[in-house]
């Protein structure tokens, strides 16, 4: 008999199980729910159906970055106990779905089309690989979120990502390079692993004061505005305090105007100048993005 598509939807919604598998199912009991739900449970497959419903308050971040450095992508992994997030099992997975995420290519935050993706060599999609390992870690896991930068061909640029050691943070930063500095990448190379660990640490919200939202602005100038020590200054001053508070609110939350966190006198921008001296080209921040488990 034929199974249609919203008794298939039906079934793994109830299971938490992969569509083909739902499917297969469904065929076998000649479209019988209950028997199909059973079908599964005799598979090892199902058992996901009452994980399904569970909070995934812990997981960890993966990466994948092409060995041009010209296609970059960090994933958020959601699982439910730290124990699992830090097991090698659940590592290996996250990174299986980093480097699908980095390969030939969902749209840049389309969760849905990255699970329908089969990594390379493998012969299941990512939805199916995730749902597999239910069977084994005994937890409800699920992919949260991803950003995934990417190079136009012959775009003279270059992208760097990091990961910290405890899967929870991740940055990704794209450059653009003069033609003078593509010549000498190694200055760019290290140039771009200090920024992604700036980014990590430092958590700007924007690249320049152009980037932060109107809101948070005016925010932060009312709370300027409204704080103790700048209601005891005398009126006619109160002005130029609160936009001193600001200009120190920017150059911590712009991260061209940030202070390097390896060295404390000099600035991003000021070490974009050093690296741009050292390569007698042009380095630029063209963009980046700060990934945080949970955010």
């Amino acid at each position: 008999m034929g199974i249609g598509a919203g008794e298939v939807k039906s079934l793994r919604e109830k299971t938490g199980c992969p569509m083909m598998d739902c499917k297969k199912a469904l065929e076998e009991s000649g479209g019988d729910m209950d028997k199909a739900v059973e079908f599964l449970r005799k598979k090892g497959i199902a058992g996901a159906e009452k994980r399904a419903e569970r909070p995934t308050a812990e997981g960890r971040l993966a990466s994948s970055l092409s060995a041009d450095s010209r296609i970059g992508a960090i994933i958020e992994l959601g699982c439910e106990t730290d124990f699992v997030a830090k097991s090698d099992r659940f590592k290996a997975l996250a990174e299986t779905v980093a480097k699908a995420a980095c390969g030939p290519a969902p749209a840049p935050a389309d969760t849905a089309a990255l699970l329908g993706i089969r990594p390379a060599g493998q012969s299941k999609s990512v939805e199916e690989i995730i749902k597999q390992e239910y069977q084994t870690l005994k937890e409800n896991m699920n992919l949260k979120q991803f950003r995934r930068f990417d190079l136009k061909p012959n775009d003279p640029g270059l992208l760097g990502i990091y990961i910290h050691f405890n899967g929870k943070i991740g940055t990704i930063v794209e450059l653009q390079l003069s033609s003078m500095a593509q010549r000498d990448l190694e200055p760019v190379k290290s140039l771009i692993k200090d920024l992604c660990m700036q980014v990590a640490h430092s958590a700007p919200l924007g690249l320049s004061r152009d980037d932060i939202p109107a809101e948070i602005v005016e925010r932060e100038r009312a709370i300027a505005a409204e704080s103790d020590d700048v209601k005891s200054k005398p009126e006619k001053i109160r002005p130029k305090i609160v936009e001193g508070k600001l200009a120190r609110f920017f150059q911590e939350n712009t991260l061209l105007d940030q202070e390097f966190v390896k060295e404390k006198k000099l600035t991003i921008k000021g070490l974009l100048a050093k690296v741009a001296s050292e390569t007698a080209g042009e380095v630029r921040i063209r963009r980046f993005a700060r990934l945080v488990v949970g955010g």
